[in-house]
């Protein structure tokens, strides 16, 4: 598991902008490791909108709250306690 979480992390190495398409959406949605390195460089730097970060956080947020909420709901439909 450490040398997935390794090689995921070498990503963050470089900055998002040289990701383009599918892979920079999987890499700032499902696996955000470019989030990590990049949006804090840019921020110091003065490229980055914090309001434009922030809104990105909360959609974020709320999707997979949903997934999150979704899923927990069908297991509790499918749950068979024993007592």
């Amino acid at each position: 598991m450490f040398y997935i979480y390794d090689d995921l992390m070498k990503f963050a190495k470089y900055p998002d902008v040289i990701y383009s398409g599918i892979i920079r959406k999987v890499f700032m949605t499902i696996i955000p490791v470019i989030i990590f390195s990049s949006f804090p460089a840019r921020i110091l730097i003065g490229l980055s909108n914090l309001q434009e970060i922030f809104i990105y956080q909360a959609i974020l947020l709320l999707v997979f709250s949903g997934i999150s909420l979704t899923l927990w709901q069908r297991g509790l439909v499918k749950y068979q306690g024993r007592g």
